[in-house]
C-alpha cells in the first residue's frame, strides 16, 4: 500500500510538472509545486491523525500518511487529460477539469474520514476538507496562473 500511495502522489506531481513545462513560466513554480505537494500530504496525514483526539476511533500518523493519497486518485486520474488539454492549447478547459478534480477529491476525503471514524455524517470532516480544497486550489492557481 505504501508504494501505491507514493506512486499516486508522484504521478500526480509529475503530470503537474509536465503541465508547467507545457505552459512555461517562472523558474520557482516547480520548486513551489513540489513544496506544496509535500506540505499538503503531511497536513492531510496529520489532520486524519488529529481527528482521533476529537472523534471516536484512533488512527496512527503512518496510517493517515497512507490513507490521504487515496483521496488524491481523482486528481491523478484527471491530471493526464489536463496535460493533454494544455498541449492542445486549451488551458482554460484544463483548469476547469482541475476544479472538478478538486471537488471530487475533497468529497472523497470527507467520505473517507467518515468511514475511518465511523461518523454518522461527513460534517465533522468538512473543516479539513475545506483546508484541502484551499491547498489544492493554490496548486491549481500555481500551475495555471488563473
Amino acid at each position: 500500500p505504501a508504494r501505491v500511495t507514493a506512486a499516486v502522489t508522484a504521478g500526480l506531481l509529475l503530470v503537474q510538472l509536465l503541465v508547467l513545462a507545457l505552459k512555461g513560466g517562472a523558474w520557482w513554480k516547480p520548486v513551489a509545486l513540489v513544496g506544496l505537494g509535500a506540505a499538503e500530504w503531511a497536513a492531510g496525514a496529520l489532520y486524519i491523525y488529529a481527528l482521533g483526539a476529537f472523534l471516536p476511533g484512533e488512527v496512527e500518523v503512518h496510517q493517515g500518511a497512507r490513507l490521504y493519497p487515496y483521496a488524491q486518485i481523482p486528481r491523478a486520474l484527471l491530471a493526464l487529460p489536463m496535460a493533454m488539454l494544455v498541449a492542445a492549447g486549451l488551458p482554460f478547459v484544463a483548469s476547469m477539469v482541475g476544479l472538478a478534480a478538486i471537488v471530487w477529491a475533497v468529497i472523497l476525503t470527507a467520505v473517507m474520514v467518515q468511514q475511518v471514524y465511523r461518523l454518522p455524517s461527513i460534517l465533522p470532516a468538512m473543516p479539513g476538507a475545506a483546508l484541502q480544497a484551499l491547498a489544492q486550489f493554490i496548486v491549481l492557481v500555481l500551475v495555471f496562473g488563473l
